[in-house]
């Protein structure tokens, strides 16, 4: 079952779901009977992949999960950086890096967690 779900969810993914219906589409093309589905999946896998290769479609979709689970502040673009990594500190251990980032995690999900929002 494990395997049937890794498979079923890669070919779900939107490149490998896009070229298997252009490689299917391509094969059906040689079929004289098939030709017109073979170039309807074709085309369809093409059209696919260019929209949702496209930023402007990309970013429509992403912004309701967004809205919905804002970043974390001190990961957020334009956020304050965590205590490791500010101007004049020199971190060269990445466990001293991954500690503080952690720390600012654990920080915000208490400060979350008291605010009521997540059970715990």
């Amino acid at each position: 079952m494990f395997w049937l779900k890794k498979l079923v969810s890669f070919w779900l993914m939107p490149l490998p779901l896009c070229l298997l219906l252009l490689a299917c589409g391509c094969a059906l093309m040689r079929l004289p009977r098939r030709a017109t589905l073979g170039r309807l999946m074709a085309l369809a896998g093409a059209v696919l992949l260019a929209l949702l290769s496209n930023k402007l479609v990309s970013t429509r979709l992403l912004r309701p999960l967004e809205d919905q689970f804002p970043a974390i502040p001190e990961i957020a673009p334009g956020g304050a950086a965590p205590a490791a990594c500010q101007k004049g500190t020199l971190v060269n251990d990445t466990t001293t890096a991954s500690k503080a980032t952690a720390g600012a995690i654990g920080r915000w999900l208490r400060e979350v967690a008291a605010e009521g929002l997540v059970g715990g």
